[in-house]
């Protein structure tokens, strides 16, 4: 009869491991398809087990793509308004396919015109910076200079 060490953890296979590091990454944030699986790679976990613990995240709905676009969109969003093209970009630069990135911004922004965002982008920064520097900008062009 084998008996276990004290102390020494009992070994852990492959899938098993990368589902509890997926598990806990998602408790910190949501993640997409692409960025989970670099993110495992990275932690040692070979393409398979990867694979297979990030689909059956998906399958229990604890992680996807469309979720993912649609929170992290909502987000950028929140912070500031943004340009459709930039929207796209920030989700196609962590993994999100093309045609979901366009899909989701669309369903997002719909009812508003890209020139309303502009402007209340630039409502925000003005608010944002210092009165001096607002009188600056606001003057007339030759003047407080």
């Amino acid at each position: 009869m084998l008996t276990e060490m004290p102390g020494k953890p009992k070994p852990v296979d492959p899938g098993t491991r990368a589902k509890r590091i997926a598990l806990r990454l998602l408790g910190v944030r949501a993640w997409s398809r692409a960025e989970m699986l670099t993110r495992l790679a990275r932690r040692g976990c070979d393409e398979a087990s990867a694979l297979a613990a990030v689909g059956k995240l998906e399958r229990a709905g604890l992680m996807g793509d469309e979720r993912y676009a649609m929170e992290r969109a909502q987000g950028e969003l929140a912070k500031k308004p943004a340009a459709d093209v930039l929207l796209e970009h920030t989700l196609t630069a962590r993994g999100v396919a093309p045609d979901l990135a366009a899909r989701t911004t669309r369903q997002l922004t719909q009812g508003s015109s890209e020139a309303a965002r502009a402007i209340e982008l630039v409502r925000t920064s003005v608010r944002a910076t210092s009165p001096i520097r607002r009188a600056r900008m606001t003057a007339p062009s030759g003047s407080c200079r």
